[in-house]
Parts: structure tokens; sequence; C-alpha cells
């Protein structure tokens, strides 16, 4: 017996969408290692929110391992995706995946002074959050902005959301 289609619809997002974050804080801690770039992109979101295009850019210089693995990671599932199946469905797959981590990829220098400077730092004002907890904040956030941007677009793609179909059902229209 196949589980049901909108369950296996999910079920196949999830690993297109989760690889990508997973991998740019691997890039992240590597980036980290070999010359401490991670610590300097958490101080200067500590210090205060920097025009967004000027953070984005510098996120960009400090963290070249995280942009390349997550590359590397998105061209590899989608090559994967595409070679295993090139149907309609796996290629709104992809869409949505790709929807989600460009949103993420773009929201961080956001959410990066949010999370750092208020969310994980605790009540005291000299509170800082360590570095593996901060990458672990924004392993998290990356995650859950990229499924949701992901989910929404997937949903937008095969017509209307799946919550629609189960009110119809449910009120026999």
């Amino acid at each position: 017996m196949h589980p049901p289609r909108s369950r296996t619809r999910w079920a196949g997002l999830l690993p297109c969408v989760a690889t990508t974050p997973v991998a740019g804080v691997l890039g992240a801690a590597v980036d980290e290692r070999l010359h401490q770039s991670l610590g300097l992109w958490f101080a200067l979101c500590r210090r205060g929110r920097l025009p967004y295009l000027e953070a984005l850019w510098l996120q960009l210089q400090l963290m070249p391992f995280a942009l390349i693995f997550m590359l590397v990671t998105a061209f590899a599932g989608t090559l994967w995706a595409v070679l295993r199946s090139g149907t309609p469905a796996s290629a709104r797959m992809l869409l949505a995946g790709h929807a989600g981590c460009l949103v993420a990829t773009l929201m961080s220098p956001l959410v990066c002074p949010w999370l750092v400077g208020g969310a994980l730092a605790g009540s005291g004002a000299a509170a800082r959050p360590t570095p593996s907890l901060a990458l672990a904040g924004m392993l998290a956030s990356e995650l859950l902005l990229t499924v949701a941007v992901a989910w929404a677009v997937l949903a937008l793609a095969t017509g209307r959301p799946d919550h629609a179909r189960m009110a119809r059902r449910a009120t026999g229209s």
C-alpha cells in the first residue's frame, strides 16, 4: 500500500530543502576553522544592523566555504533529481526547494543581528552565545525559513494548498 500522495510529496521535499542549509552550516564551520570568519560575522551582528546590501556582501566575503558548500549541494541535488526523474512533480519540488533556499540565504543578514544579538544572548547585556550555539541557531532559522518558503511555493505550484482540499472533502463540496 502506498502512502497518500500529499505525504509522499512533502516527504520528497524535506531532503531537498534540508541538505543545502546543512551544507551551508558545515561550510561556515570550515570558514571558522580556517580563518575565524564566522566569529567576525557574529561580532558584526552583535554590533548592530549594517545596511542590508553591505551585510550581505560582508557575509559572502567572510564565509566563502559556506556559499561554495551550498552551491555544490544545490547543484548536486538538482542533478540527482533531474537524472532520477525528470517529471513535472520533481521540477516543482526543485523550484520550491531552490526558492526556499534563496529566500533563507537572502534573509540571513536580517536574522543574524536578532539571533546573535538578542534571542540567543540571554538576558544579561554581557551574555554572548558560544559559536556552537550561534551556529545551531543559524541552522535552525535557515531550515525554518527554507521549509516554510518551499512549502508555500510547492503549494502554489501544485494548484491549491492541501488544507483547502481537506476542507472541501470535509464539507462534501
